[in-house]
C-alpha cells in the first residue's frame, strides 16, 4: 500500500512538473510571438518611412525640376522680349529717321504728287507698327499663359505633397492603435494565465 501511495506521489508530482512546463512553454510561445510582432512592426514602420522619404525626394526633386524649367523659361522669354523691343526701336528709329529725312525733302517741293507719295509711306509705317505692336502682344500673352500653367503645376504639387502627408500620419495613427491594441490583448492573456494558475 506504501509502495502504491509513494507511485501515486511520483505520478502526481510529475504531472504538475509536466504542467508547469507546458505552461513555461507557452509563455515561451507568446512572449516570442510578442517580440516578432514588435520587430515586424519596427520594420513596417522603416520600410515606409525609406518609402516615404525617396517619394518626398522625388517630389521634391519634380518640384526642383518644375521652378527652374519656369525660371529659364521666363528668363528666356524676357530676353526674346528685350531684344524685339530693341529691335523694333532700331527699325522705329531708323524708319524714323528716314521718314525724317524723306519729309524734308519732301516738304521742299511743293508737288501735290510728291505729297500723296509721303502720304502713303506714312500710312505703310504706321501699318508695319501696328502689326509689330500686336506680335508682341501676342508673345506677351503666350508668356504669360505657359508662365500660368506652370504656376498652377507647382501650387497642385505642393497640394498633393501635402495631402500624402495627412495620409501617412493616418497610417501610422492605425498602425499605432493596432499595436496599442496586439499588447493590450498580450497583457490580458498573461493576466488570465495568472488568474488560472493562481
Amino acid at each position: 500500500e506504501r509502495e502504491e501511495e509513494r507511485e501515486e506521489g511520483r505520478q502526481i508530482r510529475e504531472a504538475a512538473e509536466r504542467a508547469i512546463l507546458k505552461e513555461k512553454e507557452a509563455e515561451e510561445q507568446k512572449r516570442k510571438k510578442a517580440v516578432e510582432i514588435n520587430r515586424q512592426y519596427i520594420d513596417d514602420n522603416k520600410r515606409q518611412r525609406t518609402v516615404r522619404e525617396a517619394k518626398m525626394k522625388e517630389e521634391e526633386e519634380e518640384l526642383n525640376k518644375i521652378r527652374l524649367f519656369a525660371r529659364l523659361k521666363e528668363e528666356q522669354m524676357l530676353e526674346r522680349k528685350r531684344r524685339a523691343e530693341e529691335k523694333f526701336n532700331a527699325q522705329l528709329g531708323a524708319r524714323q529717321a528716314m521718314i525724317d529725312r524723306q519729309s524734308a525733302h519732301l516738304e521742299a517741293l511743293a508737288d501735290e504728287a510728291e505729297e500723296r507719295v509721303l502720304t502713303q509711306m506714312r500710312d505703310a509705317e504706321r501699318e508695319r507698327d501696328a502689326r509689330e505692336l500686336r506680335e508682341s502682344d501676342k508673345r506677351a500673352k503666350l508668356w504669360n499663359e505657359i508662365h500660368t500653367s506652370r504656376q498652377k503645376q507647382l501650387a497642385m504639387k505642393e497640394k498633393e505633397k501635402e495631402a500624402q502627408k495627412v495620409r501617412n500620419g493616418r497610417i501610422q495613427e492605425i498602425q499605432h492603435r493596432q499595436q496599442k491594441c496586439l499588447v493590450d490583448e498580450e497583457i490580458k492573456e498573461k493576466e488570465t494565465a495568472r488568474s488560472k494558475t493562481g
